[in-house]
């Protein structure tokens, strides 16, 4: 089983459509360093992630240059307290910057954009060395890679 199955079948991820998963398992549709990032997350670190868009439901966003979605290089997710979807961790817990603290040095990260509900001091400061900026939309963690 190569990484991107291994990703997918992790049982560590909850996709809100069959899009994202084929997306994941695609490599015309996704960078092998975002599936790096990913498995990283949750192969190291055991973490459970909520997909929310990856390249096929989002929005064409190209015109943010290189390192978008549209070229496969991010993905957007919201992290999990289990693999059970909508068992959402809370953004002013520690247990949140830690996680955040995991992406800050996960391989290949690029930039974090975080929604309104997770953008706090504790949660940018989770990420320091990290581009952020601050996303909308409804909540998840932006993630890119180069």
């Amino acid at each position: 089983m190569n990484i991107r199955e291994r990703l997918v079948n992790s049982g560590h991820l909850v996709f809100r459509s069959e899009s994202q998963k084929e997306d994941l398992l695609d490599v015309t549709k996704t960078k092998i360093a975002l599936v790096e990032n990913l498995s990283y997350l949750v192969e190291v670190h055991g973490h459970h992630l909520e997909i929310t868009a990856i390249k096929s439901d989002h929005r064409d966003d190209r015109d943010l240059g290189p390192h978008c979605h549209y070229n496969g290089f991010c993905a957007d997710y919201y992290p999990l307290r289990s693999a059970k979807e909508g068992a959402y961790m809370s953004p002013d817990t520690l247990v949140f910057s830690t996680f955040l603290g995991h992406v800050a040095r996960s391989p290949r990260i690029y930039e974090v954009g975080l929604t309104p509900e997770a953008w706090s001091w504790k949660n940018r400061t989770a990420l320091l060395g990290v581009t952020i900026f601050p996303d909308s939309g409804g909540p998840h963690i932006h993630n890119g890679v180069h």
